[in-house]
């Protein structure tokens, strides 16, 4: 199995190419969601930067699932946007504000839409995850321009990514997307992309559901069904296990320690030793 050293080569887009690609994305993602400043995006370079990136480097699966999973998490945080975390451990970030306010929007954008960035981009022997997280960054930085001081700080709605604190929650984010248990328990926009990610691929559970309130969450499941079919309808699966599986394992068999053991990516790959002719979905995946 072939591992890719480089996002696949495409022709480049003129920069009325990727805004005109931009645009129509973002429209796509307007009518499948409502009463969100998604317009926000448009005139923000790095989100600009981000599906340009995520367009011309991403397999057609892949991409379709970096967005879906950024329209899950988006129905996640308005389902659960009054619902404090019980983890003291937990962000203190209200999932409300990734649906109000213009920087987070942006912030949950460019994690949702860059966490598989990692797949494609293989910079090192670390895990996916990371290389990911690393390259996202970079891309981040790269685009933003802005007078402020890397360090901290809150940054501005204009710069969402003006900070290297900013930029961290991004990188943390995509690091912590495929490690569940633990991005759940950190809340915040770590926990919202790791919701998104887990829904699309049907491995979020659901809580317990409080007494007398069984009507309503079974009403909850028929919205959250029609909101897939519907999506799904736009950005088929294209066969996302396998191929994505077939990613993360291609570059494990060239670079082991990619693969570390008790990871996602390792699981892969020790289920893919004990088939290696197997082109099915990854058992362990």
């Amino acid at each position: 199995m072939s591992s890719p050293q480089e996002p696949p080569s495409k022709p480049p887009d003129t920069d009325a190419d990727a805004k005109s690609h931009f645009h129509s994305h973002i429209n796509t993602l307007v009518s499948l969601t409502s009463h969100l400043p998604l317009a926000y995006l448009l005139a923000s370079p790095p989100c600009l930067a981000t599906y340009t990136t995520a367009r011309t480097s991403l397999p057609p699966a892949i991409l379709h699932h970096v967005i879906r999973t950024f329209i899950h998490a988006l129905s996640y945080a308005r389902t659960h946007a009054d619902h404090p975390s019980p983890f003291p451990s937990s962000s203190t970030t209200p999932l409300s504000t990734f649906l109000h306010d213009p920087a987070s929007l942006a912030q949950l954008y460019a994690a949702c839409i860059l966490h598989d960035l990692g797949s494609v981009c293989n910079r090192s022997s670390q895990r996916f995850e990371i290389d990911g997280a690393d390259a996202a960054c970079d891309i981040l930085a790269t685009h933003t321009h802005t007078h402020a001081h890397d360090g901290g700080g809150s940054g501005s709605d204009d710069e969402p990514f003006a900070t290297e604190a900013q930029r961290r929650e991004v990188w943390l984010a995509i690091a912590l997307h495929a490690t569940p248990q633990v991005a759940e328990r950190m809340g915040g926009l770590v926990g919202l992309v790791r919701a998104g990610v887990a829904r699309d691929f049907a491995a979020f559970a659901v809580a317990h559901v409080e007494e007398g309130k069984e009507e309503e969450e079974e009403e909850r499941e028929r919205e959250r069904e029609r909101e897939k079919v519907e999506m799904e309808a736009v950005f088929p699966r294209l066969g996302i296990e396998k191929v994505l599986g077939h990613a993360v394992v291609g570059q494990a068999v060239e670079r082991p320690g990619k693969a570390p053991r008790g990871t996602w990516s390792g699981a892969l790959l020790e289920a893919w030793r004990r088939e290696p002719g197997f082109e099915g979905v990854n058992p362990a995946f």
